[in-house]
């Protein structure tokens, strides 16, 4: 997989809180839940990211933690941002959207923003503080349509070398000013500063819920916790533009498989068993293809009543799946 696209293909619609339950997607205010931003001890800014960055926010300012859906948990808070910057009466007018990308920069912060751009997308240098590089993106032309609009992205070096991206939306209504906002947009994204956290990936012993397993060096873990429900997800930190991976694992009582979700009305993807192992039971895993081409292995594991483990790695290439096929087979109960 390579690095993500400064407009992933959901990111838009879920930045403004428009939630996908059962396959239907429903309105939701993308304030319900909001968060009012509280400034640190050590000025105004705010940690972001788990405080991996921080950031001066704007007045008004509400933290607003992105849901898949109605029944899903919080995306976790070290994987993503999101804030409202301007609400409106029904729903939010201004939305930022940061999100921990897992990769590495290259050395040259333009050349990895102009790797991710569009075709007539405009590229930039943003000048930075604290130690961070960053390179914005503006889009040619303004999207015409009912979704949200693409104002600015930033790609942003962090000094202990991995990429954060930085994305903001407005409401289609307000497309005769996107010029004034993507001054603020620039302005907002002008004060990021390192946090107090940093990423590294040594490797070892990564202990979860009542698990625990062996990561090999470059590969991290992190956690979205749901009401009676877990999702771990461990991703390969790699360079940007280079191919990646992550293995997820939900730990509840409702698990279900991902092929069996991903045909929207379709036909689903060809599929092909194999007969495994995981924790220590008989195991029959699925592979299938995303239509992007991406390489899906899963299974589901019961464990007792109410209580299931659903394994699922993704992946680029084959290379990359072993390695996350060996990451699974060290999945083990911890002791207590």
């Amino acid at each position: 997989m390579r690095a993500l696209s400064w407009r992933r293909a959901l990111g838009v619609v879920l930045a403004f809180g428009m939630l996908g339950c059962g396959g239907a997607a429903q309105s939701k205010r993308a304030s319900d839940g909001a968060r009012d931003v509280e400034a640190t001890e050590a000025g105004d800014h705010t940690p972001i990211l788990g405080g991996h960055l921080s950031m001066s926010m704007p007045s008004g300012a509400k933290l607003s933690p992105r849901r898949t859906s109605i029944m899903a948990a919080e995306e976790a808070s070290e994987d993503e941002t999101r804030i409202i910057l301007e609400e409106g009466s029904d729903s939010a007018r201004f939305v930022m959207m940061i999100t921990e990308l897992y990769r590495t920069t290259t050395g040259d912060v333009l050349r990895d923003a102009k790797a991710s751009a569009s075709k007539g997308d405009r590229v930039g240098a943003l000048p930075m503080e604290g130690g961070l590089r960053a390179a914005t993106l503006e889009p040619s032309g303004i999207g015409r349509g009912e979704g949200p609009i693409f104002v600015l992205g930033v790609l942003c070096a962090h000094v202990d070398h991995t990429v954060q991206q930085i994305e903001f939306f407005i409401l289609p209504e307000m497309a005769g000013d996107i010029a004034d906002y993507r001054t603020r947009a620039r302005d907002i994204a002008r004060t990021l500063r390192p946090g107090t956290r940093r990423i590294d990936a040594p490797g070892g012993e990564a202990r979860f819920d009542r698990f625990s397993m062996t990561l090999p060096p470059g590969f991290l873990l992190s956690t979205q916790r749901g009401p009676d429900f877990e999702v771990h997800r461990i991703r390969k930190l790699t360079r940007i533009g280079d191919t990646s991976g992550l293995l997820g694992i939900y730990v509840g009582g409702h698990p279900s498989l991902q092929h069996a979700q991903s045909s929207d009305g379709g036909a689903a993807p060809p599929t092909k068993e194999e007969a495994g192992n995981l924790l220590g039971k008989e195991a029959t895993w699925i592979a299938w293809n995303t239509p992007e081409g991406a390489r899906v292995r899963e299974t589901i594991v019961t464990l007792e009543d109410h209580l299931a483990v659903h394994t699922f790695a993704i992946s680029g290439d084959e290379a990359i799946e072993r390695e996350l096929m060996t990451i699974a087979a060290s999945l083990r109960q911890a002791s207590r």
